[in-house]
C-alpha cells in the first residue's frame, strides 16, 4: 500500500518545552514521512495520523487545526523510556468528508495489519465509526471503548456527527464488534433514550462519579481489553482543557486525562488510539489546553513503549490460576493472575468456547466472598452461553 498517497507530510518547527538536548527529545525518536523514500512499515511501532477536519460542526471548525497544534506540544516533551519507533505520516488528504472517511478506514486496516499502532490526532470524533470498520475487517472480534461525558448517539434521526455517530458503529459493525464501553460519562449530560439504546447490546456505562469514588484503577481493565480507545476532549474539565468546543465544569482533571491515555497504550491489545473534539481556537497560552494534549499523548506512547506484553501476547495459561466454586450458583469461576504486575483476567463460558476478560482483584475477592462478579455476569449475557444457568 502506497501510504504517501493519502496523506500531505507534515515537518512542525517545534520550540524545547524545557532544557533539553536534542537527542533526547520525543521529536529525535520520530521519522517524518518523505514521500519519495519507499518503507517497511512492520519495522514500526506507531504511525502518527493527523485529521485535519471540522466540516461536519460548523459551530467547531477550529477542530481542523487541532493536529498540528498537538504536534508542537509533543514533539519538545522528553524522550520514552523506552525507544520505540514512530512514524508520523503527516495529515489525511481527501477533498470531501467521504474521501477522507474511506482514507482513514483504508490506512488504518492496512496499519493494523502490519501490527503497527495507529495514533490518530483529530478532528472531529464520528471518525471513529471508520475506524471500528477497519477493525472490522480483520474478521475478529473486537472491543472499543470511549472515553466521553456524554453519549454522542442520536436516536430520532440518525445524525452523523461527531455528536451523533455512536449508534453507526454496531450497525456497521455487527459481526465483530464483541463489546463498548463508555467511560467518563456524566449523568445529567446523557438523555434516558441514548442510554436504553445503548443497553440494548449489554454495553457498560461507567460514570465520572463511580471512577472517582472507586479510583482510576477501575477503568483500568476496560482499557486494556480496547481494541480501539476514542478520546473526546470534552470529557477533561474545562479549566483543565480549555480547547474544546463547549468547555464542561465537570469532567477529569489533567493528571487523570494522562493515567487514562497511559492505560490505552500499554495495553497489549490496543490498535489505535484516538484524541478527538480539541478546538485550539478556544484555547489562549495562558490556559494550556494544548499544552495538556501534548501530554494526554505523550502518556499515550510512553504506555506503549513500558507495554509488559502480557494476554493476548503471552498465553494466559502461562499465569497463576484460580478456580472458585460459587456453591449457590452451582458455578466455577477461573481467574488468572500475572505475578509479576498483579493484572488480572477472568474467564466467562462463552456459545463458541471460553472468553478471556481482563478484571481487577475486586473480582476475585467478590467471588471469593461468594458474589458473582458483575463482569463476569455481564459478559455472560452478552455471550448466549446455553450451559450455565440462565437463573444466574
Amino acid at each position: 500500500m502506497e501510504l504517501a498517497h493519502y496523506f500531505t507530510p507534515q515537518i512542525i518547527p517545534v520550540q524545547p518545552a524545557f532544557q533539553i538536548r536534542p537527542d533526547e527529545s520525543l521529536q529525535s525518536q520520530v521519522e517524518f514521512m518523505d514521500s519519495s523514500q519507499s518503507y517497511d512499515w512492520s519495522a514500526f511501532d506507531v504511525a502518527v495520523i493527523g485529521i485535519e477536519e471540522g466540516r461536519n460542526d460548523s459551530g467547531n471548525a477550529g477542530r481542523a487545526h487541532a493536529p498540528n497544534e498537538i504536534r508542537k506540544k509533543l514533539y519538545p516533551l522528553r524522550a520514552l523510556s523506552r525507544k520505540i519507533k514512530i512514524v508520523d505520516l503527516g495529515n489525511l488528504k481527501g477533498r470531501t468528508l467521504n474521501d477522507k472517511y474511506i482514507a482513514l478506514r483504508d490506512v488504518a486496516a492496512f496499519l493494523i495489519k502490519q501490527d503497527v499502532i495507529s495514533l490518530v490526532l483529530g478532528g472531529s470524533q464520528e471518525f471513529t465509526v471508520y475506524l471500528a470498520e477497519a477493525l472490522e475487517e480483520l474478521n475478529e472480534p473486537f472491543r472499543i471503548s470511549v472515553i466521553d461525558s456524554m453519549i454522542d448517539c442520536s436516536i430520532e434521526n440518525n445524525d452523523f456527527s461527531a455528536s451523533g455517530y455512536l449508534q453507526h458503529v454496531p450497525q456497521r459493525c455487527p459481526k465483530y464488534l464483541q463489546d463498548l464501553a463508555l467511560v467518563g460519562l456524566q449523568k445529567y449530560l446523557c438523555a434516558p433514550t441514548q442510554e436504553k439504546f445503548l443497553a440494548q447490546y449489554n454495553y457498560e456505562f461507567v460514570r465520572l462519579g463511580y471512577v472517582r469514588d472507586k479510583a482510576m484503577k477501575s477503568v483500568e481493565p476496560i482499557l486494556r481489553d480496547s481494541d480501539l480507545v476514542s478520546f473526546d476532549a470534552g470529557v477533561v474539565k474545562g479549566t483543565d482543557l480549555p480547547a474544546q468546543n463547549i468547555a464542561n465544569p465537570n469532567g477529569f482533571l489533567s493528571h487523570e486525562a494522562c493515567q487514562l491515555a497511559w492505560y490505552a497504550g500499554a495495553s497489549d491489545r490496543l490498535k489505535i488510539f484516538g484524541l478527538f473534539e480539541v478546538n485550539p481556537e478556544k484555547d489562549t497560552p495562558s490556559q494550556m489546553g494544548l499544552y495538556l494534549c501534548g501530554q494526554i499523548t505523550w502518556h499515550f506512547l510512553e504506555g506503549v513503549a513500558l507495554r509488559y506484553n502480557d494476554y493476548p501476547k503471552k498465553k494466559i495459561e502461562e499465569y497463576q490460576s484460580y478456580i472458585i466454586h460459587l456453591e449457590d450458583y452451582d458455578v466455577d469461576i477461573r481467574f488468572f493472575r500475572n505475578s509479576i504486575n498483579d493484572r488480572w483476567w477472568l474467564e466467562v463460558p462463552g456459545g463458541e468456547g471460553e472468553m478471556v476478560v481482563s478484571c481487577l482483584r475486586d473480582d476475585y475477592e467478590q467471588a471469593a466472598n461468594s458474589d458473582l462478579p458483575d463482569k463476569w455476569l455481564r459478559y455472560l449475557k452478552k455471550s448466549n452461553c446455553k450451559s450455565v444457568n440462565r437463573d444466574i
